[in-house]
């Protein structure tokens, strides 16, 4: 029998109990207090957790953090994202940085900080084409951006000393701090030399005077549904603006924009024969062949010939058609096909 059984009896007894809990609480209440400000709170908690395990942090760096959770729970460690930097040399969700370093030791249960590469900073490549060289250098280098390697061609288009075309192309996206490599204008070729013009977004009739004036031969049109472009407008060419044109091969491929709707296959084509015989004489004739038909206007025929020859050519035409025949730039014949 315990000394409230000796002093109380029954319904006593009960209060007597919650009057000792009671006191017992105050006594603990009261010695946490005086701890606290005998030793102050760090100390306190220092003294709670002097009793935890020290362990050795581990190497983080490179790793996810995915991987890194894994990594420091076996160590009984928790892990906390401080912040997401660039970084050129670790791909983007890398740990490039953790507190404390590997090697370290801490107790079990604490906080290893770390922070996450977001990769190489990302900038938008700008538009150098048709600027000057220096004028370009200076773009790159306030996008971000690096002067690369320069090559140079001619160009009747860009003016001497001005961007032809760039790589990266305009308006992509690349690391800071990338090379952009440039194509620069050495302005139009020597005498001699013929560059292929630009007739893209001409009308076809307008094309074909140019073409003519540099003496080259279409070849060939295709023709293409396109609503971006008016009826009958040069939409690609073949060979490109400003490539160099060789003497044996002055071919050139067209394709025009037809009306919205027209389907290729439903305009009829028919091979037709063109016959013509030069005149006699003493000097050797130009003789061109202009073919108008549903598809536009094109040169099908364009030579220098001796008196007396005869021409006899097969030619596609598109629905109705008519040729036009000029010797020495004059106008001789007009007729349908």
């Amino acid at each position: 029998m315990n000394i409230l059984d000796k002093l109380f009896v029954g319904d006593k007894k009960i209060k007597a109990k919650k009057i000792l809990k009671i006191v017992g609480e105050i006594v603990f209440l009261s010695l946490l207090l005086f701890l606290l400000g005998l030793y102050g709170i760090n100390q306190l908690m220092s003294v709670l957790v002097h009793g935890r395990k020290s362990v050795m942090v581990p190497n983080l760096m490179g790793k996810t953090v995915e991987e890194a959770v894994d990594i420091l729970s076996e160590e009984n460690l928790y892990l906390k994202k401080e912040a997401e930097q660039y970084s050129s040399s670790m791909p983007p969700g890398y740990i490039i940085f953790q507190s404390p370093s590997a090697g370290n030791t801490m107790k079990e249960k604490r906080v290893v900080k770390v922070i996450i590469s977001q990769g190489g900073e990302v900038v938008f490549v700008p538009d150098t084409v048709s600027k000057g060289l220096r004028s370009a250098e200076i773009i790159l280098r306030e996008a971000g951006l690096s002067l690369g390697e320069q090559t140079r061609e001619y160009s009747i288009k860009i003016p001497r000393d001005s961007v032809i075309s760039q790589d990266p192309l305009p308006h992509t996206t690349v690391e800071k701090g990338m090379l952009v490599n440039l194509v620069v204008s050495d302005g139009p070729p020597q005498e001699g030399s013929l560059l292929m013009p630009d007739i893209i977004g001409k009308n076809i009739k307008e094309a074909m005077e140019i073409l003519q004036q540099w003496n080259l031969i279409v070849e060939k049109i295709n023709r293409e549904e396109e609503n971006k472009y008016a009826v009958d407008t040069v939409i690609a060419q073949s060979p490109q603006p400003d490539t160099l044109i060789g003497e044996d091969d002055k071919k050139v491929f067209l394709t025009i924009s037809i009306k919205e709707g027209t389907k290729v296959s439903s305009l009829r084509k028919e091979t037709k024969f063109i016959y013509y015989e030069i005149s006699q004489g003493m000097f050797d004739k130009h003789l061109r062949m202009i073919l108008v038909d549903d598809s536009g206007e094109r040169t099908v025929y364009d030579k220098i010939h001796p008196p007396g020859t005869k021409i006899n050519i097969p030619v596609e035409v598109v629905g109705k058609g008519k040729v036009k025949i000029y010797v020495n730039d004059i106008l001789m014949v007009e007729k349908d096909l």
